[in-house]
């Protein structure tokens, strides 16, 4: 006897096979398709889509400021097999980039104008294509750019540092450490630069 394996959607078989005609013959045993096995919206046997899935709306997490941008991120979506990221500008809401896989959640947007507030939200998208809903607020950032160190010097009065001034930054923090400790902040300013009377020679 010869058996075909049954298919999530097709049926096998198992009986005797005629080498010179290429069928079955006889009595043949029909064995019942095993069925789709859905996962993210997709059969983890053949790979098919599930028409039927609509992946859930991803919860944004936070979106905090990097030396590249603005990354935001969120928790991963049942069903998702990528996810659109969408920006508001002036009002309305724009396309930026789809980030594939259920669980890659981060996204950085690195075109991001220092002194610019920007307000991002995702949508997750089914292997099937279908989308899911989005959180309408979304979630919002004043994206500042990192200051440029530009000198340190030693004066009389201390080591004095100078920065490059950054666009919609009203205040600078300014941070220390040695061989021996971590960074300690040590001044809160409002211009762009600052002496250090406390380094030790």
């Amino acid at each position: 006897p010869q058996k075909v394996e049954p298919a999530c959607d097709k049926d096998g078989k198992e009986g005797d096979f005629c080498s010179i005609c290429h069928q079955f013959v006889g009595d043949v045993k029909v064995l019942p398709a095993t069925g789709h096995s859905f996962k993210n919206g997709k059969c983890t046997e053949c790979g098919k889509s599930d028409g039927n899935v609509k992946p859930a709306t991803p919860e944004l997490v936070e979106v905090k400021n990097t030396i590249r941008g603005p990354i935001l991120y969120w928790d991963a979506a049942d069903n998702a097999a990528s996810y659109k990221i969408y920006v508001k500008v002036d009002g309305s809401w724009k396309y930026l980039a789809t980030v594939k896989g259920n669980e890659n959640t981060s996204y950085i947007y690195t075109k991001a104008k220092s002194g610019t507030s920007y307000t991002f939200t995702v949508k997750a998208i089914g292997a099937n294509g279908a989308a899911s809903g989005y959180d309408k607020a979304g979630i919002k950032v004043l994206y500042l750019a990192y200051p440029e160190l530009k000198s340190t010097a030693n004066t009389q009065d201390g080591v004095k540092l100078t920065w490059s001034k950054i666009s919609g930054a009203t205040q600078y923090n300014v941070y220390r450490r040695t061989a021996s400790s971590s960074w300690k902040r040590i001044a809160t300013v409002k211009g762009t630069s600052y002496v250090d009377k406390t380094a030790k020679s």
